[in-house]
């Protein structure tokens, strides 16, 4: 019996489950990439902050200190 080169199911099968997993891929990265900004906007939101500033510049090494 001759098979021939026509449709194949199991490349085709490769294929979706190839773009599926790129797929995934591409989301999850996504979704890190979002939290990640999220967190980085909030933080430079509270630096924003002059309450915030002048408790993060007393925090510091003080006025005059030497070693």
């Amino acid at each position: 019996m001759c098979n021939g080169y026509g449709y194949t199911p199991r490349l085709h099968f490769l294929l979706v489950a190839a773009a599926l997993i790129l797929l995934g891929i591409f989301i999850i990265t996504t979704v890190i990439l979002a939290c990640t900004t999220i967190s980085y906007r909030k933080q430079v939101k509270e630096l924003r902050d002059p309450e915030r500033r002048r408790l993060l510049e007393d925090g510091q090494q003080p006025q005059g200190y030497t070693r």
